[in-house]
């Protein structure tokens, strides 16, 4: 690539040279009209593609299938931690209403697995649970920050917050769309920027068609500041329940609203900085 930007910087500089001396001549000499005209459109010429050529000269944008295989390494190390500490079950967003903290955090505990079959007291099993902090704090972070975000507290205002930081601040996708029913939220990215490498992921890593259950128990940044902004705003625990590319373009999150708050557990051992395991 070095080469190649090299070898335009030089095109570019040739095409002023040949410009400038096209343009030059008529000025100094006396070479009548006809040739004078042709002369001088020879260099407008050369000046425009000189322009092009600058134009073309950045950098090439990085391949969204390389930035979103560069993190899955981390997500799989951090599930084998999971997986060996007994938990199993996919991702809880706790609000910092029940926590106590300034951030959302994310539990996961040694129950079943959302939306799989078992009463209410096992989906919330704090036998065995382990509580860290989310991948998207940083963007949360940087949100608040920097952008001054304030989480709305309405379904309406969320759907809206959602495409200003996905489509507007992160560019991540071209639209996002939000389906509230009952206590489920869909939430639709369409044109998603990552999704290639997402589908890479799933394919060729893991040999499946639908994303691996590790994708659930410690989600992307993306993934998981969907559910921190859904916790924040309902002020309730927000569940990932499935997460899927629903096209070679768009990605699906399914996340459940809880109506109670995980039963037996003490805010204040959330409070970790990495993994904090309670067995």
């Amino acid at each position: 690539m070095a080469k190649l930007l090299e070898q335009y910087s030089i095109t570019v500089v040739l095409f002023i040279i040949l410009a400038s001396m096209f343009l030059a001549i008529p000025l100094y000499f006396n070479i009548g009209t006809f040739i004078s005209a042709a002369f001088i459109m020879a260099g407008m010429t050369c000046a425009i593609l000189g322009c092009f050529v600058f134009m073309f000269t950045g950098k090439e944008p990085i391949d969204p299938q390389l930035m979103a295989l560069l993190p899955i390494q981390s997500y799989l190390n951090i599930d084998k931690i999971m997986l060996d500490s007994g938990i199993t079950g996919n991702a809880f967003f706790l609000p910092t209403s029940i926590t106590g903290e300034s951030r959302v955090m994310q539990f996961n505990s040694q129950a079943l697995k959302p939306g799989s079959k078992g009463s209410e007291k096992e989906s919330f099993d704090t036998s065995r649970w382990v509580a860290v902090v989310p991948s998207s704090y940083p963007l949360m972070q940087l949100l608040l920050t920097k952008n001054k975000m304030i989480i709305p507290d309405t379904p309406g205002e969320l759907n809206i917050l959602f495409n200003e930081i996905m489509c507007d601040i992160f560019e991540f996708a071209s639209h996002v769309s939000a389906k509230w029913e009952a206590e489920k939220v869909t939430i639709s990215l369409q044109n998603y920027q990552f999704v290639e490498g997402c589908i890479f992921a799933g394919v060729e890593i893991f040999s499946r068609d639908e994303f691996p259950d590790c994708f659930l128990r410690y989600p992307c940044p993306v993934c998981s500041l969907c559910g921190s902004l859904l916790a924040e705003s309902t002020k309730k625990v927000i569940i990932l329940d499935r997460c899927s590319a629903t096209s070679s373009q768009d990605i699906t999150m399914v996340f459940s609203i809880s109506q109670q708050s995980v039963p037996d557990t003490d805010p204040a051992a959330a409070r970790v900085d990495t993994i904090t395991t309670r067995n």
